[in-house]
């Protein structure tokens, strides 16, 4: 639940909805004031109240999906780990396409509710992938020893998971083979490493 909380603050969903219902309070309290001097027929209250609930509605899916930002509205981005990305994770990542990747660890994101190895890969013609490998709860490796000080960026890992259906550079982790022959398994959504 935390982790929602977190979500719609980041969104400003939630200052949005204070917000427009500090806004819509005011503009019913000049409705009332304003509907007997005004003549106003009687109907227009509920008029007033229905249009601000919907319009209430609207903002805060506006809210959830756009930012302001300097350079203008845009598309809120998707963060690793986010709730919106929690959402059908385990559909994400496709068991029937193992795959294994040799390369070096360029950055690490260490955040609920999944972690994330960025690597980048040499393709056998020569070029440069940069894959997002995901793994179990920060905490969960935490408990493991691994920390962005135990994972030096720039070490070379091999890193055994299940590629994301829809073709991107991502793969959910099962385990991580470093250069001494250590194994970490990532307890990401992939199935667990075989016994």
């Amino acid at each position: 639940m935390a982790s929602v909380w977190g979500e719609l603050k980041r969104r400003s969903v939630v200052k949005v909805a204070v917000a427009y219902a500090i806004v819509a309070w005011l503009l019913i309290q000049i409705i009332v004031s304003v509907e007997g001097p005004l003549n106003l027929p009687d109907w227009i209250d509920t008029f007033v109240i229905v249009l601000l609930a919907v319009g209430f509605v609207v903002s805060l899916i506006s809210a959830w999906a756009y930012e302001l930002t300097p350079d203008g509205v845009k598309q809120a981005k998707l963060l690793p780990g986010s709730v919106t990305s929690m959402v059908g994770q385990l559909a994400e990542f496709d068991p029937d396409q193992p795959i294994q990747l040799r390369g070096t660890l360029t950055k690490i994101e260490l955040i609920n509710s999944h972690s994330w190895f960025h690597i980048d890969v040499v393709t056998e013609n020569g070029a440069i992938e940069a894959w997002a490998i995901e793994a179990g709860t920060p905490n969960t490796l935490f408990r493991k020893g691994i920390n962005k000080n135990t994972l030096p960026l720039g070490i070379e890992i091999i890193v055994d998971g299940y590629r994301a259906k829809n073709g991107t550079t991502t793969a959910s982790g099962r385990d991580i083979t470093f250069s001494d022959g250590r194994q970490l398994y990532l307890e990401g959504s992939a199935p667990p490493a075989p016994e």
